[in-house]
């Protein structure tokens, strides 16, 4: 390759690079905006959440929640009536440092339950968190068949008949993002069905997210909030009204990549 050759390829490179930078910009933008907009947000806690956050604003993305759904879970907390409220989140990682970060500002906020099925990235994590209100948790994933995955749906007791149905995925399929029928073994989960639940649906990969709705339908009320990331990979939303009446507080969906999710209230059981 000649050096006008190679300085050409990375020009285009850099160009590259920066047209994906000015569109991440410009969705982020967008997504604050209609966050404020949807939550009727006063400017002062927009400023308040940024002063939060601070620097770690560079850390966001990826696999993270985005700058706007933590917005939207800050300011819906410092907003609300309720008090006492449980936060369990499924999958550790950089959103877990933030949320746990609201958790120690935010007197509505009980504790913060994070679920991880990697004990390497578990450890990781936990040498960020600085809140006592906060425990991180091992836990397996399970998995089962599509059929038996239709009568944990169906049952009336879905969360006896998954302790005995699921089985453990091995540690080298969990990375697979295409992973059917997944969820975290919750069994003794230290979650109250008396106290608020607010529930962060960022894991598993694939399609089992679905799974939290039978196997909290129990534990759910009136008011509880769930916010779902990768909202439109599958379909969480159907399966979530399959459930509850939900009203949709405030969502986004990136423009320029595969980014979406909604946090939703919960309004009854179905």
């Amino acid at each position: 390759m000649t050096s006008a050759s190679a300085r050409l390829r990375r020009a285009g490179m850099l160009l590259r690079d920066t047209v994906w930078k000015t569109r991440n910009v410009l969705d982020e933008m967008s997504e604050v905006r209609k966050v404020i907009k949807d939550l009727h947000l006063d400017p002062a806690i927009t400023r308040e959440f940024g002063l939060l956050l601070g620097q770690d604003k560079r850390a966001l993305g990826g696999w993270s929640l985005t700058y706007g759904a933590f917005l939207s879970l800050y300011s819906t907390i410092r907003k609300t009536d309720l008090s006492d409220i449980q936060m369990i989140e499924f999958g550790s990682g950089v959103s877990t440092s933030i949320l746990d970060r609201i958790a120690a500002s935010c007197i509505q906020i009980r504790s913060l339950t994070t679920l991880e099925h990697d004990k390497d990235w578990l450890d990781a994590t936990q040498q960020s968190i600085r809140c006592d209100k906060t425990q991180l948790l091992f836990r397996h994933i399970l998995c089962v068949k599509e059929e038996t995955r239709a009568e944990v749906f169906g049952s009336e007791n879905p969360s006896e008949l998954w302790s005995k149905v699921a089985a453990v995925v091995p540690a080298d399929e969990t990375k697979n993002t295409r992973l059917r029928n997944a969820f975290y073994d919750i069994e003794g989960l230290p979650i109250s069905g008396n106290q608020p639940i607010l529930m962060i649906l960022d894991g598993p990969h694939g399609n089992g997210r679905s799974l939290a709705f039978p196997l909290f339908r129990d534990r759910t009320k009136l008011g509880d909030l769930v916010l779902i990331d990768d909202v439109d990979h599958y379909p969480f939303e159907g399966d979530l009204r399959t459930f509850f009446r939900v009203s949709e507080l405030t969502g986004y969906k990136y423009r320029y990549s595969h980014k979406a999710w909604k946090l939703f209230r919960i309004e009854g059981v179905v």
